[in-house]
């Protein structure tokens, strides 16, 4: 049960890092594009604050630093992301 356990706390780290590659996109095309085109920045707000909580919850309550520095780091991609988005989306 202990390996079982070890190997779910590391498929969770390994998420926690992986889950800022999987939303990075997002912010390099609007860069690129300098459009924000069908990108909802309600969405992205909503993703960021999520984000932030759980980073908190994550090394306030849990003492995850996994969690904190995978949601945290989410968190700022997602902060970029609306920025950007509402950037974008007042140059129109």
């Amino acid at each position: 049960m202990e390996i079982f356990k070890e190997f779910l706390k590391t498929l969770f780290d390994l998420g926690m890092c992986l889950n800022i590659l999987v939303i990075l996109p997002q912010p390099i095309k609007i860069w690129r594009l300098k459009s924000a085109e069908n990108v909802s920045a309600w969405t992205w707000f909503f993703f960021f604050i999520f984000q932030t909580a759980t980073s908190l919850h994550g090394v306030l309550n849990l003492h995850s630093t996994a969690m904190f520095l995978g949601m945290g780091g989410s968190a700022l991609i997602s902060l970029i992301t609306l920025i950007l988005c509402l950037v974008y989306k007042s140059n129109k």
